[in-house]
C-alpha cells in the first residue's frame, strides 16, 4: 500500500470501497475481506481480491503522482471515459482486442480508478521474460497484439475526417526509445523496431 501514516486509513477506505461497489459488481455478496496488493513498483497500480470467491479486480491510484488533485482527477475521469468508449461505441468489449471494463472511480481515494482484471501477465513481464531468460519471441508476439490494437482502434475511430498517421507513429518511437534506454539491448531494441513497423 502506499507509504505514510495515512495508509492504513486509505486501505481501509480503499477495501470497504472495492466491497461495497466494485465486487458486487464481480459476484453476489457476501462478501470476503479484500487483500491489496501493489502490481507494479513504478507506478501506483494494486490488485484487489476477495479472499472467499478470488473475485479480483485492478485500481490504479492517479493522485500517487506528484500533479494538483484537480489534474490527477482529470486522468482518472479521462481514462474511465475512454475505456468506456473504446468497449462501447468502438465495440472492443470482447474478442481479441477486449479492453478491460472501468469498474468505478473514487476521486477523495486518491483519485482512484477500477477495472476488471483481465488473465495473463503485465507487458512488463514480457519485457523482464525477454531481457533476462532471453526469451524474446513472446515479447514480439506482445508488441503484435499491441500494433494489432492500435490499427482496431483507429479503424474503429474513422470517419470522413482525415487523420494523421503522425501522433501513433510519434508514441510508438517514445514507447521502443524508452525500452531502448531502460532495458532492450541495442540488437533487440532494432528488432523490436523493424517488428513493428511490418
Amino acid at each position: 500500500m502506499p507509504d505514510g501514516a495515512k495508509a492504513p486509513d486509505r486501505q481501509a477506505a480503499l477495501s470497504e470501497y472495492v466491497s461495497s461497489v466494485i465486487l458486487p459488481q464481480i459476484v453476489p455478496p457476501p462478501h470476503s475481506e479484500v487483500d491489496i496488493e501493489r502490481l507494479c513498483q513504478r507506478k501506483p497500480v494494486y490488485l484487489f481480491v476477495e479472499r472467499g470467491r478470488n473475485a479480483t479486480a485492478v485500481g490504479k491510484l492517479f493522485q500517487e503522482r506528484p500533479m494538483p488533485p484537480e489534474q490527477a482527477w482529470s486522468l482518472a475521469e479521462t481514462e474511465y471515459r475512454n475505456l468506456s468508449i473504446l468497449r462501447g461505441a468502438f465495440e472492443m468489449g470482447t474478442g481479441a482486442c477486449q479492453v478491460v471494463a472501468p469498474l468505478g472511480k473514487m476521486q477523495n481515494l486518491s483519485a482512484l480508478l477500477v477495472t476488471q482484471k483481465v488473465p495473463g501477465h503485465t507487458l512488463d513481464y514480457y519485457i523482464a521474460q525477454a531481457v533476462q531468460a532471453h526469451e524474446s519471441n513472446p515479447f514480439f508476439d506482445k508488441l503484435g497484439y499491441l500494433a494489432s490494437f492500435f490499427v482496431k482502434v483507429h479503424r474503429n475511430s474513422e470517419s470522413a475526417k482525415s487523420l494523421s498517421p503522425n501522433a501513433p507513429q510519434r508514441y510508438l518511437s517514445r514507447l521502443l526509445a524508452s525500452l531502448g534506454e531502460k532495458v532492450l539491448s541495442p540488437g533487440l531494441s532494432r528488432a523490436a523496431e523493424m517488428e513493428a513497423a511490418r
